[in-house]
This record gives structure tokens, C-alpha cells and sequence, in this order.
């Protein structure tokens, strides 16, 4: 009776709905989870007012006043690494803008977000160019004497 009583199975929990997504900006990447909250947004463990520069919490947070009120129901967490400062911020907010309209699933978000920006789902797909073997930079060349 009592080996009865001790394997009992417990009733599976409701599974948190989670969603990871990431953004790139040249070097930089940054992983966004996205759940529901209370309006929480955290770079690397730091709260987005406390973040950064001011210029680099504009690049941020700018784009998500058109979408005030659901944002405002969800916990944003990113992780952000490589490149620099700015690079990480743009990476951010294509993040978090992705993150968004997949948690919501509303087509009122996106437009919303594409019409302040066409890029910010997309992203900013370029690369910085290589140096080439014995030049100072891409395209530069050793300067030629004549004399």
C-alpha cells in the first residue's frame, strides 16, 4: 500500500510560453527571450534606464512606442556580445523587434514596426570589407612616385 501511495504521478505544470530570438548588427549579436510580464527590459542583466548611453537607449527603445501596449505586457531579456557599442544597440533592437511580433502574432504589430523602420526585422545585412595583402585598408593603395 504504501509503495502505491509514494509513486504518484504529479500533474504536469503549464509550460511558460518562451520565445528566443536574435539580431545581428556586424559583429554584434543579441539574444532576446521574450515572455510575459510586466514591461521589464534587461541588456545583460541591466535594466534598459540604466543601460548605455542616452543616444544608445534611443537606438533601443524609440521603435517601441508604436507598440506601447504590448510591450508593456511582456518581460524582454537580451544578451548581447561582439562588436561595439552601437553595433550591440541596433542588434538589440532588431532583437526585441523580432521578438515581439513572434510573441504577439499580430499582424497590427508588424506593420506598426516596419512602418517606423523597414529594416528593423530584417536587420542590416552589411559587413565591414577585408583588408586586401599588403594595403593599409580595402581599397587603398601604396602611394606612386614618379621622381
Amino acid at each position: 500500500m504504501q509503495a502505491e501511495a509514494q509513486h504518484q504521478t504529479k500533474p504536469k505544470a503549464a509550460r511558460e510560453k518562451i520565445i528566443v530570438v536574435c539580431g545581428k548588427k556586424k559583429k554584434a549579436v543579441a539574444r532576446a527571450a521574450v515572455r510575459l510580464g510586466k514591461g521589464a527590459i534587461r541588456i545583460n542583466s541591466i535594466p534598459l534606464e540604466k543601460w548605455g548611453n542616452y543616444f544608445e537607449r534611443t537606438i533601443v527603445s524609440e521603435p517601441l512606442l508604436g507598440v506601447k501596449d504590448v510591450v508593456n505586457g511582456l518581460d524582454i531579456d537580451v544578451w548581447t556580445n561582439g562588436g561595439g557599442k552601437i553595433g550591440q544597440a541596433h542588434a538589440v533592437r532588431v532583437a526585441i523587434a523580432r521578438g515581439v511580433v513572434d510573441f504577439s502574432r499580430k499582424a497590427e504589430v508588424r506593420k506598426a514596426l516596419i512602418s517606423y523602420d523597414s529594416k528593423i526585422l530584417s536587420g542590416d545585412a552589411r559587413q565591414r570589407e577585408p583588408n586586401k595583402p599588403n594595403k593599409s585598408a580595402p581599397r587603398a593603395s601604396r602611394q606612386k612616385s614618379y621622381r
